[in-house]
């Protein structure tokens, strides 16, 4: 039951920064989310290659100075795309980022 309106008008209405393009990051589809799982493994991986390669050219006198911090925001990244964030999304939503709806439709690939 929506009133039609011209292009121009609508992209008016969504060219706030709410209404971005999908990435791996935001959008909520089956393979995007499997896909950033395997991101956040990924980055663990890479952390943790980083700190093994500086021991082998330091010959074991030190690491990855932040290799905790990095480890701790990639966890807190990915809990909260697995917990709290699903709590936001629902199929009609006003906010962008939280419509489900919009997210998965045709106009927010444009």
């Amino acid at each position: 039951g929506l009133k039609p309106c011209s292009w121009g008008y609508f992209y008016y209405l969504t060219i706030d920064k709410k209404y971005e393009v999908l990435t791996a990051d935001n959008c909520c589809c089956g393979t995007c989310r499997e896909l950033g799982w395997y991101n956040y493994a990924e980055l663990r991986d890479l952390v943790e290659e980083m700190d093994q390669a500086i021991k082998k050219r330091s010959n074991d006198a030190h690491g990855l100075p932040t290799m905790k911090a990095l480890l701790d925001r990639v966890d807190k990244e990915e809990r909260f795309r697995r917990g709290p964030i699903s709590g936001h999304l629902r199929p009609d939503s006003p906010v962008a980022h939280h419509c489900q709806r919009y997210q998965l439709s045709a106009c927010a690939d444009s």
